[in-house]
């Protein structure tokens, strides 16, 4: 379905490829979630909108892809689409970097995270260490349990510290 996406957007049929790539990252195809939010950016066969554009890029990033969680922490970093918070650019670019495993790539992204870590003060660093371990444990989970028993186990506060 992706596929079908990208070749009507390169055809200039974007109505088509946007219904098609929705259709997609519904299915949870990751990569169209990412296609999908450039549309929205670009205001390829709909209107700008980049609130939305971050609700897609953040459906990817919740589900394991790096890039969307990349670009979701650029967007907190200069607010767009999302309240500016160097916090949650932080540990998005932190978790981004964990995942993606191209050498080129990775110090990018860690550059990224210095960037914006410089900027906070040492109680902000604290929290975005807590956020990322307890999003690491939550991610090691739900491949463990399963979707569903995962968010039952974190009613438990000793299981995220």
């Amino acid at each position: 379905m992706y596929a079908f996406a990208w070749a009507a957007w390169e055809h200039g049929d974007f109505a088509v490829a946007l219904v098609a790539a929705n259709e997609a990252a519904r299915m949870g195809e990751l990569q169209a979630c990412r296609f999908v939010a450039r549309m929205y950016d670009a205001g390829e066969g709909v209107p700008p909108d980049p609130r939305r554009a971050a609700r897609w890029l953040r459906f990817a990033a919740e589900r394991g892809h790096a890039g969307c969680q990349a670009e979701l922490g650029r967007r907190y970093e200069r607010g767009e689409g999302v309240p500016r918070n160097d916090v949650e650019a932080c540990v998005r670019f932190t978790l981004a970097a964990a995942k993606v495993e191209h050498p080129d790539v990775c110090p990018t992204m860690l550059g990224d995270r210095e960037r914006v870590a410089e900027r906070l003060g040492e109680a902000d660093r604290e929290w975005v260490r807590t956020r990322v371990r307890s999003r690491r444990i939550r991610q090691r989970l739900r491949r463990t349990c399963g979707r569903l028993a995962a968010p039952f186990l974190f009613l438990r506060r000793d299981l995220v510290a």
